[in-house]
């Protein structure tokens, strides 16, 4: 698939991007033209590329050395702006494949054991069903992957997310919480029907029983994964994590006192009551009990990643601490 193609209608080179280097600006514009997707997929990369080239501009321009010399050594090791490019849009088709295949073959196996529970009496062959899989997994895996993969980024922190170096917060962006309360009252309206069509009312008391309770058990995981999203809160502060989800209330971390942080399997996700990558997050408490709390770190949390790197410094810190210690013991 060509670059024209995955890249969609957009303005011209975001003017905020500029940095009035005329090397680098021309550098942007021309890796701007090799990237592919929306104008916030190929941000991020842009955004990654300016800060590095105006570092290593700065760095020669604080030893006096030459900027140009520094610029060109600096592009020498990053890339040229078709080498990034291509780096780029190999990223971009391996998430495609990857979301479009997990998404495709998710719907469509639930679609599959949601009809056949749902119909009155044995349907169709296995031929047709088998094709009506093989579409599903196609008409809904497809669209999904191109949306995450070239149309929707991942958010990006703001000027008033920066904080200081060890505060921070973690926050669904505006758009998400809006998303969020929709699908709890899409969600949480089907619910009700489906309560009202076990009890033998409403349109769908036409369904089998066993259907009625596999779409009350797949909802469930849509309502529930609203209400975290609108409870989620997540501050750093003072080497304290300050942490809240929908399903263990609110609780302080202390940096020094996290054992691990671990992403769980496909399964779990599946089963869990949130979206997105869902993490266990071990510490202990001033008991010495370890204890546990399970968080969703989806892609759009503006800090999540921040996040993430956070915790997984402290526990290797933590880890490295307790060899320390028992290496003194012996």
């Amino acid at each position: 698939m060509s670059t024209l193609m995955l890249r969609l209608p957009t303005p011209g080179f975001p003017a905020d991007l500029r940095t009035g280097d005329a090397r680098i600006d021309r550098f942007l514009e021309d890796l701007d033209d090799a990237l592919v997707g929306s104008a916030g997929i190929r941000r991020a990369t842009l955004l990654e590329t300016r800060d590095t080239l105006l570092e290593a501009r700065d760095r020669a321009r604080e030893a006096s050395r030459d900027e140009a010399a520094a610029l060109a050594e600096t592009i020498e090791a990053f890339g040229t702006p078709a080498q990034i490019g291509r780096e780029q849009r190999r990223g971009c088709a391996a998430r495609f494949r990857t979301l479009a295949a997990a998404t495709g073959l998710l719907f469509a196996t639930l679609m599959l054991a949601i009809g056949t529970a749902a119909m009155p009496r044995p349907g169709s062959g296995l031929s047709v069903l088998a094709l009506v899989f093989v579409l599903q997994a196609l008409l809904f895996g497809l669209p999904m992957g191109f949306l995450f993969s070239y149309v929707i980024p991942a958010t990006l922190p703001s000027a008033g997310d920066a904080g200081a170096p060890s505060e921070f917060a973690v926050r669904y962006p505006r758009l998400s919480v809006v998303f969020a309360w929709a699908l709890l009252v899409g969600f949480g309206g089907l619910q009700a029907m489906l309560l009202s069509g076990m009890a033998g009312l409403g349109p769908l008391a036409q369904i089998r029983w066993q259907g009625l309770v596999l779409l009350l058990a797949i909802n469930a995981k849509n309502v529930l994964a609203a209400i975290d999203a609108l409870r989620f809160r997540a501050q750093v502060a003072g080497d304290v994590l300050h942490l809240r989800t929908a399903f263990g209330g609110a609780v302080a971390v202390p940096r020094a006192r996290i054992a691990s942080i671990v992403r769980r399997g496909l399964l779990f996700q599946l089963l869990w009551p949130t979206y997105g990558r869902v993490h266990r997050l071990a510490w202990r408490d001033d008991a010495d009990r370890l204890r546990h709390r399970h968080v969703s770190l989806n892609r759009e949390l503006v800090n999540g990643d921040r996040l993430l790197a956070w915790c997984e410094q402290a526990a290797r810190a933590q880890a490295a601490a307790t060899r320390g210690d028992a290496d003194g013991a012996r």
